[in-house]
């Protein structure tokens, strides 16, 4: 085929065809470039390239303003404001690869996968977004959490111990006693000073204070008092090791203290 330079063509783009040949400053057709009021021709731009992704990255969506790729291993962008990506673990081998998202889409909210592993099998995950682990924040039993370097999965702070006696009116107090509310919300009390010859609970339960320091006082029968204050547990990393056993869809459990000594 003949070329013929853009450059020559200045009559715009026809379909006519001349008897013997087409003209050569004439177009009868134009990919990917476009021609200006003053007849000149250009190239349409093309697409840049924004950033290299890591390797071991699969799948792309696009969720709350940024572009989400899939990975078995954890993994940082250079653009992390943009770019992000999920870590999607094989339930029983966090060392299989993902081999092909089938789906990927938001739903209720947050991001719904379906991912295939180079075992074949084919896993869901419905990837929630909790805040990451920071240090001195308490946190109560039922708080769940990401750790500072996301390892696809979630942390939730458990008692591992025994429940400590729930509290009871008319019960008979000493300096260090330690007791939950009837209804479970997260704090332990303990005991820190009394008065009177047989200091003691109340007829009615206190209103307990939900906030680290806070103390309650309350009034036995007798006009004994005791004073009550509060602990919970101290800030600790949720473990990142693969001992923790993911449930269906790669998540995890953390069993975390809720308790400090105090």
């Amino acid at each position: 085929m003949r070329a013929v330079p853009l450059t020559t063509a200045n009559r715009g783009m026809t379909r006519l065809r001349t008897k013997g040949a087409a003209r050569p400053d004439t177009l009868y057709d134009l990919l990917n470039g476009y021609i200006k009021i003053s007849g000149t021709l250009n190239a349409r731009p093309g697409t840049l390239k924004d950033i290299t992704l890591p390797t071991d990255t699969v799948g792309m969506v696009a969720h709350k303003c940024k572009i989400y790729v899939f990975s078995h291993i954890p993994q940082v962008t250079s653009q992390p404001d943009k770019y992000i990506v999920a870590v999607l673990r094989h339930p029983t081998d966090p060392s299989i690869k993902i081999h092909q998202i089938h789906f990927q889409a938001p739903y209720m909210g947050f991001l719904y996968v379906a991912a295939e592993f180079a075992d074949g099998n084919i896993w869901h995950y419905w990837l929630e977004e909790l805040d990451a682990w920071t240090a001195n924040t308490s946190y109560k039993e039922g708080d769940r959490v990401f750790p500072s370097t996301e390892n696809g999965f979630a942390y939730e702070a458990t008692n591992p111990g025994s429940p400590l006696p729930a509290w009871a009116p008319n019960v008979v107090r000493a300096v260090n006693d330690e007791i939950e509310p009837t209804v479970v919300n997260g704090f332990k009390y303990k005991v820190v000073s009394v008065t009177g010859s047989n200091p003691a609970s109340g007829d009615i339960e206190p209103i307990w204070p939900e906030e680290i320091g806070a103390q309650v006082i309350e009034f036995a029968a007798g006009n004994e008092v005791g004073t009550i204050d509060t602990a919970v547990t101290g800030p600790q990393e949720p473990p990142t090791d693969e001992d923790y056993a993911g449930t269906v869809g790669g998540r995890g459990a953390y069993t975390g203290r809720r308790y400090a000594t105090s």
